[in-house]
């Protein structure tokens, strides 16, 4: 009797389960919908009102490597030996260190110079350059030059420059400075080498290169730069011969090729121009400029940095052609409105704005932008407002609306 009682009792303790089973589903439910909260939470946080806040804008630049062609004011006083003074500043008047062995290889002797001085003074009296028949100089003309050059033949490459100098575009100022020259290998070979006083003031170097009377101020504007960087003419720059000369080291002129494509801002007679030689960086002011169809060539003076560029003829450098202040964003951020680049920004209210913006470059997986003048950056004319600091950027711009509430 006992144990049928307990049997009955233990079959209906095993019914009890079944009901319990039956509260399952809701337990689940609900924890779907938590689980659906908590992905849309992550889904808002992490990913719809994901954002970077911009920080104080840094210094870009916009930097273009070339090589420049190095055009100082300079005069060869000796092809031969060298001074004990090097690197010394002189000043007018300097006397120079008597040369015993003088001999004139200048290329000049007096007679050819008097004529040369007489044509040049007489060209200044009654000067117009519109009287003056030029022709271009030719790429044959100029190989002529760098073979002369190439076999230290100052005599031919003096001769060249006075036989090709009327056809160079030269200004009133440009023949004052050759008539100047002139004259001091006037009173070189006059003195033969004794009791030479210098007649130009800067610093004496020994070296030269024999394109002392080639490349020049007075014909700088008929300078060829594709012909200089050609490979013969390249090969000799670095070379450096006997002799020695004073150089103008208040300023000197670097020639610039630059392609066009490269040119962020471009230049005009005039304006200032920045160039970096290694972690050096010195300001110039462009003399003038040719801008052809793929390239433009400038000329720009320059006051500072002389000893860096005092014993070459060539340089590598670069130019500063743009700064400005920037930030850097997220490629994700970017989006177009009207085929306007810009981002969208999140405002103190939390409403969603869109901003235009410069993109200046492309840095890694990022967009520098321009941070503008005042926080102002010009479109199509117009002065538009853009990103400044502490904006709140929406990097993933398709998960939002302009004009959208965010939480």
């Amino acid at each position: 009797m006992e144990r049928r009682r307990t049997g009955k009792m233990n079959s209906k303790k095993r019914r009890v389960s079944p009901k319990r089973q039956k509260r399952n589903p809701i337990f689940r439910i609900a924890g779907l919908v938590l689980a659906a909260l908590l992905i849309y939470n992550l889904y808002i946080h992490f990913y719809k009102n994901r954002s970077a806040t911009l920080t104080v804008p840094s210094t870009y630049s916009s930097i273009i490597d070339t090589t420049a062609l190095i055009i100082r004011d300079e005069v060869v006083y000796n092809t031969t030996g060298a001074v004990k003074n090097n690197d010394q500043k002189v000043s007018v008047g300097t006397p120079m260190e008597t040369n015993e062995n003088y001999s004139n290889t200048t290329g000049y002797n007096i007679k050819a110079l008097e004529s040369e001085i007489k044509t040049l003074e007489e060209l200044l009296v009654s000067y117009d350059e519109n009287e003056i028949s030029r022709k271009e100089l030719t790429k044959e003309n100029l190989d002529v030059l760098l073979r002369e050059i190439d076999q230290n033949n100052l005599m031919n490459v003096n001769n060249w420059y006075s036989e090709n100098f009327r056809n160079f575009n030269l200004t009133e100022d440009q023949i004052y400075d050759r008539l100047s020259r002139l004259k001091i290998h006037q009173d070189i070979i006059t003195k033969q080498g004794k009791d030479v006083v210098t007649l130009n003031t800067g610093e004496i170097v020994n070296g030269i290169d024999y394109y002392e009377s080639v490349l020049s101020y007075d014909i700088v504007n008929d300078i060829d730069n594709d012909f200089f960087f050609s490979e013969a003419a390249l090969a000799k720059f670095p070379e450096k011969k006997e002799g020695y000369k004073v150089i103008n080291n208040l300023n000197y002129i670097l020639r610039l090729s630059v392609g066009n494509k490269d040119l962020y801002k471009s230049y005009e007679i005039g304006s200032p121009i920045t160039i970096a030689i290694g972690d050096n960086s010195f300001k110039g002011i462009v003399k003038s400029l040719s801008i052809g169809k793929d390239f433009t060539q400038i000329n720009a003076v320059f006051d500072e940095g002389f000893n860096h560029i005092k014993r070459d003829r060539s340089l590598k450098m670069s130019i500063i052609n743009y700064e400005t202040n920037a930030f850097e964003v997220s490629k994700s951020a970017i989006l177009k409105k009207e085929d306007q680049d810009g981002v969208f920004v999140r405002d103190a209210s939390g409403i969603v704005i869109f901003k235009p913006i410069q993109i200046l470059s492309e840095k890694n997986n990022k967009y520098v932008l321009d941070a503008g003048n005042d926080g102002f950056i010009k479109i199509k004319d117009k002065e538009i407002k853009t990103v400044e600091a502490y904006d709140e950027i929406l990097l993933n711009p398709k998960a939002v609306q302009e004009g959208e509430l965010l939480n």
